[in-house]
């Protein structure tokens, strides 16, 4: 069964593109902070608060190899936070051409290079590279079928995991620069979505409802004790969309499909069942994509009201994993593609369809505020 539109949409809606545009490629990278007008301001409206349901459980993690900050004995100075009205949107810059499709990933730890994937022309296959958008200079980690799960970059051993699929099944691989046709496989016949991030990817074994915790080597270290089937997850149907998200402190991990969404702490060994809802006119809520934001503390979801593959309802919902709540985001946009957190986890930018004319769909990239303040 071919998947929804919306989750096919690609990188922040950059997957009909061939060119990088500085502006919206950057994200806020590419943005400069100074009192003025924002040149877009969508319709913000908040609605609907809520506090899920949470249910806490206990389980036995593994051990992480989880890096610590040490205790500062100093306060932490105030960063004033800006406004939206601090946030404009400097000259589009072409940086990168290429005769297919380009996707992006995610930015890489040194602020200056993305994780990207181009398409090879006239092929069903991409190459994954790294690309220094100070500098031009790519870089080429792997190549594989292309998919809209995006590559991992693992910082510690600076290295790229993906899947790639042959033979009818699904291979996880882990690749450095330079060893772009790496010989072999880390693990074959895995479930297509993977999450990760440091040193960790975590991944789901083909017919197994267990999640094994892989490491930069690509060395197990052992299952986590989660027990999918006891929650109803069967990542092996493609019909529930299963997914994983790792937040970027490694702690959490958030593990979803169209019937229920959990976060799960790795550290402490708790599981957080969030209900998401439903609107009686359209069935329940579930989500189809999910953001952490830089902090690890909050989830921007993109939620689906009504079954798949038909819905009815596209909105926008932050998760506050810490209190355990929920905020129903109107962004004013219809269909939305795909989103990104602001560096200091307070700012989203969205990208979704803003009009239909002609045989022609017209896309917006908006700044919005995770919540309205009071």
């Amino acid at each position: 069964m071919r998947k929804l539109t919306s989750l096919l949409a690609g990188a922040l809606g950059l997957a009909a593109l061939a060119v990088f545009v500085l502006a919206v490629v950057l994200l806020f990278g590419g943005l400069s902070r100074r009192r003025a007008t924002p040149t877009m301001t969508p319709p913000l409206t908040t609605t609907r608060p809520a506090t899920p349901t949470v249910v806490p459980t206990r389980i036995t993690p593994p051990p992480l190899q989880t890096p610590t900050q040490p205790a500062s004995p100093l306060p932490t100075p105030t960063v004033p936070v800006p406004g939206l009205g601090d946030y404009v949107f400097g000259p589009p810059q072409v940086v990168l051409t290429h005769t297919s499709v380009i996707g992006i990933a995610s930015w890489l730890p040194d602020s200056e290079s993305l994780l990207i994937a181009r398409v090879i022309p006239n092929t069903p296959r991409e190459t994954i590279d790294t690309f220094n958008v100070r500098t031009a200079e790519l870089r080429q980690y792997g190549e594989r079928i292309s998919g809209d799960i995006k590559p991992i970059w693992l910082d510690t051993p600076h290295k790229v995991a993906f899947a790639d699929l042959s033979d009818k099944q699904y291979d996880l691989w882990i690749s450095g620069y330079g060893n772009a046709r790496a010989r072999q496989p880390v693990f074959r016949n895995v479930e297509y979505p993977l999450a990760g991030g440091g040193n960790n990817v975590v991944i789901v074994p083909r017919h197994q409802r267990q999640l094994i915790l892989v490491d930069g080597a690509g060395q197990a270290r052992g299952p986590l004790p989660i027990d999918l089937a006891a929650y109803g997850f069967a990542p092996d149907n493609t019909l529930t969309y299963f997914r994983l998200a790792w937040s970027p402190t490694g702690v959490k991990l958030a593990i979803y499909d169209v019937n229920r969404f959990l976060v799960v702490n790795i550290q402490t060994g708790q599981v957080q069942e969030i209900d998401l809802g439903d609107r009686s006119e359209y069935g329940r809520i579930w989500a189809f994509r999910a953001r952490w934001s830089p902090d690890g503390r909050y989830l921007a979801l993109l939620t689906i009201a009504g079954d798949p593959p038909a819905h009815f309802l596209e909105e926008l919902t932050v998760l506050d994993t810490t209190a355990g709540m929920l905020r129903w985001i109107d962004s004013g946009l219809r269909h939305l593609h795909d989103l990104a957190w602001a560096p200091n986890s307070r700012y989203l930018a969205v990208m979704g369809d803003v009009r239909y004319q002609e045989g022609h769909t017209f896309q917006g990239l908006y700044l919005v505020p995770k919540f309205r303040p009071n």
